[in-house]
């Protein structure tokens, strides 16, 4: 979903001019609108597993533990 508008604001843009002429900088703006979506795509992809090392953030196991869990039964008491 991350860049979706910026793409269709960037696509919304018409081809030509009402004189008739092409729209100046369309291409331009599309190339560059791409571009910023791919490289904050790849660098944030990229750069959080080392941000999360120099972080020092570990699992703690909740999500395991919330799991098992939730994977047996409970038993109810009766009376």
């Amino acid at each position: 979903m991350r860049g979706v508008i910026s793409l269709a604001a960037a696509l919304a843009l018409p081809l030509t001019t009402n004189a008739g002429d092409q729209f100046p900088g369309r291409d331009l703006i599309l190339f560059l609108t791409f571009c910023v979506i791919l490289m904050t795509l790849v660098i944030q992809g990229l750069s959080l597993p080392a941000l999360i090392r120099a972080l020092g953030v570990e699992d703690d196991g909740s999500g395991r533990r919330s799991r098992a869990e939730s994977a047996w039964p409970r038993r109810r008491s009766c009376g």
